[in-house]
C-alpha cells in the first residue's frame, strides 16, 4: 500500500462531517474535508508524527486537524485512517475495536 486507506467507520465518519457543515456552513465544511485530506497524506509520508495511543488500540496513533482528531494506524508504506471525531468528544477504546 502506499497512500492511506478509509475504514467503514472513518467514511462514515467524513460522511457525517459532511452533512453536518451541509445545512449550516457549507463552503467551511469543504475547508475542512479539504485540510482533513491534506493531513491523510501527510501522515502518509510521516506516518509516526501523530501521538502514540496505546490505550485506544496496537499502534492506533492520533494527529488533530482543527476541532477533529484523525485516529489512523501505519501500515508499510501507508495509513489505515480508523476513525476521524471531534476532539471534545469522549474517545473509547470501543470506537476501535475491528
Amino acid at each position: 500500500m502506499n497512500g492511506y486507506v478509509l475504514t467503514l467507520a472513518a467514511l462514515a465518519d467524513l460522511d457525517a462531517i459532511c452533512d453536518h457543515f451541509r445545512e449550516i456552513n457549507p463552503s467551511a465544511g469543504v475547508r475542512l474535508l479539504d485540510a482533513i485530506e491534506k493531513q491523510f497524506e501527510r501522515l502518509v509520508m510521516f506516518p509516526l508524527m501523530g501521538e502514540h495511543r496505546p490505550e485506544l488500540g496496537d499502534e492506533i496513533r492520533c494527529f488533530p486537524v482543527k476541532r477533529y482528531v484523525i485516529f489512523y494506524r501505519p501500515l508499510g508504506t501507508g495509513i489505515q485512517v480508523l476513525r476521524v471525531l471531534f476532539g471534545s468528544r469522549d474517545i473509547q477504546r470501543s470506537m476501535f475495536d475491528r
